[in-house]
């Protein structure tokens, strides 16, 4: 469970989030929309441990992991898989390579067994010598999914991971997704500004506007 308490963040003087509550049990899916600039990517990245609070206190599994101005948990112990907008694949890495590099405190033969598990289950186990140079979107995205997988994480934070992909894929990947969650009981926080990807995925909507999380998308 993911517990964010009076959390707020602010940049130049200017409020980005605002006295924001929210509570992720296990297991539950949050759909997260909001216009462009409202905060939802830096709230991820505060839940991911990638951003400080600049006030409030974020629990993981009821463990202080960050308050204002610090953080005490990194992100790699905080249990948590994070799917970027951009993919964000380390570029001098194969594919085998960058799912390796979140399984490096396992026994050798168990991450290399997750690594295949997660590049079937995404459907892209012939990709595992490539480099992401080599790799199209869609299957950077796929790659990018299989990485945030491998460990097992008990939290799943994904940042609009299917924008510009056609429809087709993005309904598969999409599926592929739920399927994922449900059946490893993962928590998952979705960002999107689209509302058929929200409807699709179900779970607690909400909207970021104004610094704070509204219930059901309404202001």
């Amino acid at each position: 469970m993911i517990t964010c308490s009076a959390l707020a963040f602010s940049v130049g003087g200017r409020s980005i989030l605002s006295d924001l509550e929210l509570t992720i049990p296990d297991g539950e899916c949050i759909v997260v929309m909001g216009p462009s600039g409202a905060g939802k990517t830096t709230l991820l990245r505060l839940l991911a441990g990638l951003a400080v609070p600049s006030a409030g206190t974020i629990r993981v599994n009821g463990d202080v992991a960050s308050t204002a101005g610090s953080v005490q948990i990194a992100p790699s112990r905080r249990d948590i898989g994070f799917v970027f907008q951009s993919g964000a694949l380390w570029p001098h890495m194969t594919v085998a390579q960058n799912l390796l590099y979140g399984l490096a405190d396992l026994p050798r033969a168990e991450a290399q067994q997750r690594m295949r598990d997660a590049l079937d289950v995404c459907r892209v186990p012939e990709l595992a010598m490539r480099f992401p140079q080599q790799l199209s979107g869609g299957e950077q995205r796929r790659v990018a999914l299989a990485r945030a997988l491998a460990p097992h994480p008990r939290h799943l934070l994904m940042d609009e991971p299917l924008t510009s992909l056609d429809a087709d894929l993005r309904s598969e990947l999409l599926q592929l997704v739920c399927r994922t969650v449900q059946a490893h009981d993962t928590a998952l926080v979705y960002v999107t500004h689209d509302e058929a990807e929200a409807r699709t995925l179900g779970g607690r909507q909400m909207r970021l506007e104004h610094g704070h999380l509204l219930p059901n998308g309404r202001a």
